[in-house]
């Protein structure tokens, strides 16, 4: 049986099957968390994270990209430990 793990840095209504961590995906503590939840036996990540939007078109771009690198780094690392 699978299980999901829901990640925000902002409160999120409960949904069934699903369990939340209330943090920032930027700090290494909740990626020890997200490690330990699934006890290093990971098999994807899906992540529709954006960055929050100033209005300048070229930051949040770049915001956004960076937080698309770090979810792929955090990922191959999280690989690393569980196997392919």
């Amino acid at each position: 049986k699978g299980r999901i793990l829901a990640v925000d840095i902002k409160p999120m209504e409960k949904i069934d099957n699903v369990d939340f961590i209330n943090g920032d995906f930027y700090e290494k503590e909740i990626h020890k968390k997200i490690i330990s939840y699934f006890n290093n036996n990971l098999d994807v990540v899906l992540s529709d994270m954006a960055a929050d939007t100033s209005g300048n078109k070229s930051l949040d771009s770049i915001r956004t990209g960076e937080l698309s690198l770090l979810v792929g780094y955090r990922k191959a690392r999280m690989a690393q430990r569980t196997g392919p």
